[in-house]
């Protein structure tokens, strides 16, 4: 086999290696992106349900409330107002939020365009309630009834408009997520093929190294056999001819009937001795 044909496929194996590797590589990053994705949009679709929790626990606050109702009433507006703002905030720089069973989750920072800019819209409708919300945790005053009211408007006012926001987040995510899963299987694909080209190479490659093998092998069993000058039967392909000749008539005498004629040639050494052997050869 020649030297570069054994190194081209040499290269075709360790391409083909390399090419199911990334395949294997490829099936891990789906997978992972994938349940990256999930969570990202199950808090999206959270952010929908927070929204209407917070316009919800406004309306039902008012002076009337006891002081135990209206303090369950602030825990929960804390609660939910403050995982909106922080899950909107990890969606807009990346950060820390709590996940749907309460633990919290790193998220990383949303890199679609559309989606930085319904993050950006809805901040621009909630600023009149995130900034008087972010001084009160900063110094932990106590809600007045002045900014509930002011939160209470705020809410009732742009409670459709951020609800609309949060459905166009959560689509725009599940978009982003199937374009890139799309991209990944379509890059999944090609690799795919292109090992598949490679190993009908490799294949190709190893069949012409056996038939080269063949062909070498049967080369030098034509020159183990056969005289170099003459090119007729040597004493070793004889005996081999003769012993199988022999094992057939021992086996089927009546069918196997065979002649041996030996031939020699007086006088013919002197010719080697004196002209030399290529003479004799002649």
């Amino acid at each position: 086999m020649p030297k570069n044909h054994a190194k081209r496929l040499m290269l075709a194996v360790f391409i083909f290696v390399l090419l199911d590797i990334s395949i294997l590589a490829i099936n891990y990053w789906i997978t992972y992106q994938m349940s990256e994705d999930a969570v990202v949009i199950n808090l999206a679709g959270r952010q929908r349900m927070l929204s209407q929790r917070v316009t919800k626990v406004l309306l039902q606050m008012s002076p009337e409330n006891t002081t135990d109702q209206r303090k369950l009433l602030e825990q929960e507006l804390h609660l939910s107002f403050n995982m909106f703002l922080t899950t909107l905030d990890g969606f807009a720089k990346g950060g820390t939020v709590t996940s749907g069973n309460g633990k919290p989750i790193t998220i990383n920072k949303l890199h679609n365009t559309n989606s930085q800019q319904l993050i950006q819209q809805t901040n621009l409708l909630l600023k009149e309630m995130i900034d008087p919300w972010v001084d009160y945790v900063k110094n932990n005053n106590s809600i007045s009834n002045e900014i509930i009211d002011q939160f209470r408007l705020q809410a009732v006012t742009h409670n459709l408009s951020v609800l609309d926001l949060m459905n166009q987040l959560t689509f725009a995510l599940e978009q982003d997520s199937q374009y890139r899963a799309n991209l990944l299987r379509l890059i999944q694909t090609i690799i795919f093929l292109l090992a598949l080209i490679n190993f009908i190479i490799i294949l190709r490659g190893m069949y012409q190294q056996t038939q080269q093998a063949m062909v070498m092998s049967e080369h030098f069993n034509t020159l183990a056999m056969h005289d170099a000058l003459t090119g007729l039967s040597n004493r070793r392909h004889f005996n081999t001819q003769l012993t199988a000749q022999i094992e057939k008539y021992q086996i089927t005498p009546e069918n196997n009937h065979f002649a041996l004629i030996m031939l020699d040639l007086d006088g013919f050494k002197p010719v080697n001795d004196t002209f030399g052997h290529e003479a004799g050869d002649e």
